[in-house]
């Protein structure tokens, strides 16, 4: 597995690609751990290859692992959203492409602005 990241100041997309491998997540784990801990991150899926079973729960882990309301996923297979159902992942948002993924996130900066509003007021916040 591949990661590719790009930073804005909004948010950091972490593009995946290739099969999920436990000694690629492993330093992507550590890399979201040391990193990215507090970001609003996007995983963009839609180069990732489900391979079955063997990894696919640590990677649920990973994304389990990101606040709820931080985390967006795009470009899914179908067999991913499986998992994440069965898995009970929340994230804040499921789309179908990273331009999906980023216009929402740009229209709910716009929404709530730039303040610190507490989650209890925010639609959806998934707490």
């Amino acid at each position: 597995m591949k990661a590719k990241i790009l930073k804005n100041e909004h948010y950091i997309r972490v593009d995946l690609s290739g099969h999920i491998s436990y000694e690629s997540l492993d330093e992507l784990k550590d890399i979201c751990h040391s990193q990215f801990k507090g970001s609003r991150l996007v995983f963009n899926l839609e180069n990732l290859k489900f391979v079955g079973s063997s990894g696919i729960t640590d990677f649920v882990g990973l994304l389990k692992s990101v606040e709820p309301q931080k985390l967006h996923i795009c470009s899914a297979q179908p067999e991913f959203y499986r998992v994440f159902e069965s898995q009970s992942l929340q994230a804040n948002s499921f789309h179908n492409s990273s331009l999906e993924a980023h216009n929402h996130i740009e229209s709910m900066r716009h929404i709530y602005g730039q303040l610190d509003i507490p989650s209890d007021f925010i639609p959806n916040s998934n707490n």
